[in-house]
């Protein structure tokens, strides 16, 4: 009979370690209503172009936390926004000046985006062009398209979607414009987010235009 008892009191210890456990776990994942008031806010703030994602979103997969970027306040969280938010057109413009073989003609800017942490970004732009020549057999830049834009570099925790683009030729002159999202996987007050940022990236870029004079 003692064994028994003995047998169950541990099984009673043991269902009620995992069961500990579990609700631990489960409240690793809890924002309080003050906490979730302030990221709401930081939504009010930049007027519908951030959307917050909360741990029982079924939008975002939270389960790797080395694909999180860590954020130590809501204070943080936001001046990252609005890095993203940005224009960071600073710093090297990296125009990439390629000529394919005629009649495809193509470009590619790259530029540096301080994401997060000094660590190397870059936002890209590669789009293709046609080429017309007047009565005096100067070329310029006749048509843009296949615009597409995308990030390179370290992007730890962090993605982004081209939505659609505008553009429009000038000279020898294009002027790209691409509107796309941000997705951020974060971390925050040790609860995991998800938080998605509109953004417009927008740039122009000068060609040397090929002649038939």
């Amino acid at each position: 009979m003692s064994k028994k008892i003995t047998s169950l009191f541990f099984s009673l210890v043991l269902i009620f370690s995992l069961a500990s456990s579990a609700f631990a776990e489960e409240g690793k994942n809890v924002l309080t209503f003050d906490q979730k008031e302030q990221l709401k806010a930081i939504e009010k703030k930049f007027d519908g172009d951030v959307e917050i994602f909360f741990p029982d979103s079924e939008s975002l997969n939270f389960t790797d936390s080395s694909e999180r970027m860590k954020f130590n306040s809501v204070e943080e969280l936001e001046a990252f926004i609005d890095i993203l938010k940005s224009e960071q057109t600073n710093g090297d413009n990296g125009d990439i000046n390629t000529l394919g073989s005629s009649p495809l003609y193509t470009g590619h800017v790259k530029w540096y985006a301080a994401l997060l942490g000094g660590t190397f970004s870059y936002k890209n732009i590669e789009y293709k062009y046609d080429v017309s020549f007047d009565r005096k057999g100067n070329g310029y830049m006749s048509r843009i398209y296949d615009v597409s834009s995308y990030l390179t570099g370290i992007q730890i925790g962090l993605s982004y979607t081209q939505l659609k683009d505008r553009s429009w030729v000038s000279g020898d002159t294009a002027h790209l414009i691409v509107d796309g999202t941000y997705l951020v996987g974060a971390d925050i007050f040790g609860v995991p987010i998800g938080v998605k940022v509109e953004t417009t990236w927008e740039k122009t870029d000068t060609k040397d235009m090929p002649s038939q004079a």
